[in-house]
C-alpha cells in the first residue's frame, strides 16, 4: 500500500474519532469567582448552572496546610471564556476540585454516562508552573492519577489522561470529580475537559479507512 494514504487515512481517523469525542466541560459559561484567605471563608463549595455534562458544574477552592496566603479560583471569566484557572500567594498551598454529576452542597442528577466508546478523560492544561498531581475518580471508586509537570505553557501545553478502559463502572458513570493537589504557590489554567476513545479504537479507525481507501484505488 502507498505509505502516503496510508498516513492520510490514518490522519483522518484521528479527525474522526477527534470529533466522537464527548465535551464535557469548555467553561464556555457558568461564571465563578472565589477568593479563600487565611482569615476564611474557606474551603469554598458551589454547585454552578452551565452547558456542562450533567448540567451543573461543582467548584471547590481551598487552602491546605497552615495557611499563609489566599488562593482564587476563576472560572469562565465573562472577560476571558473559556478557562478553569487557580493562582495561589507564594507561601500558600491550595486544594481545588472538579466534578460533575457531584456536589456537597446540592444533589444533581446522576450522569447516566456510558463511557464504554470514550473511556479515556482528558484535561488540557494551557498553564502550570509548577509540578503537580491531578486524580480523576468515576462514581467515587474508580481513580486514575497523573502528575503533571511544571513549565506549561499555551505554547508546550499537556494533556493529563485518566485511562478508565476495561474498567466495570464506565458503563454507567453517575458522578465525575477531578482533584488538583498544588505546590505551595502554584498557579495553573485549564481549558476542556472530555471523554475520548482508547488509542487502539483510535489506531483500528484509521486502518479500516486506510483499507477502504486502498480497494477504491484499486477499482
Amino acid at each position: 500500500m502507498n505509505f502516503r494514504f496510508l498516513s492520510l487515512a490514518l490522519l483522518a481517523g484521528v479527525a474522526v474519532t477527534a470529533a466522537n469525542a464527548v465535551i464535557i466541560d469548555d467553561f464556555m459559561d457558568g461564571a465563578r469567582f472565589d477568593v479563600v484567605t487565611p482569615s476564611g471563608p474557606g474551603p469554598i463549595a458551589a454547585a454552578t448552572p452551565a452547558t456542562v455534562l450533567g448540567g451543573l458544574r461543582y467548584t471547590l477552592i481551598g487552602l491546605l496546610g497552615a495557611p499563609k496566603g489566599n488562593a482564587i479560583l476563576d472560572v469562565a471569566n465573562p472577560a476571558d471564556l473559556g478557562y478553569f484557572s487557580v493562582s495561589t500567594d507564594s507561601r500558600a498551598q491550595s486544594g481545588a476540585q472538579l466534578g460533575y454529576g457531584w456536589s456537597a452542597t446540592a444533589t444533581p442528577a446522576p450522569l447516566n454516562f456510558n463511557m464504554t466508546g470514550v473511556p479515556k478523560l482528558q484535561v488540557n492544561f494551557v498553564f502550570n508552573d509548577l509540578p503537580m498531581t491531578a486524580k480523576a475518580t468515576l462514581n467515587g471508586v474508580a481513580s486514575r492519577t497523573v502528575n503533571v509537570p511544571g513549565g506549561v505553557t499555551a505554547g508546550t501545553p499537556f494533556l493529563a489522561s485518566f485511562d478508565f478502559t476495561g474498567d466495570a463502572v464506565i458503563m454507567d458513570v453517575d458522578t465525575i470529580l477531578i482533584e488538583f493537589v498544588t505546590a505551595p504557590g502554584s498557579d495553573y489554567t485549564l481549558t476542556r475537559v472530555e471523554a475520548v476513545p482508547e488509542p487502539a479504537s483510535m489506531l483500528a479507525l484509521g486502518l479500516g479507512l486506510a483499507g477502504v481507501i486502498a480497494r477504491r484505488r484499486k477499482a
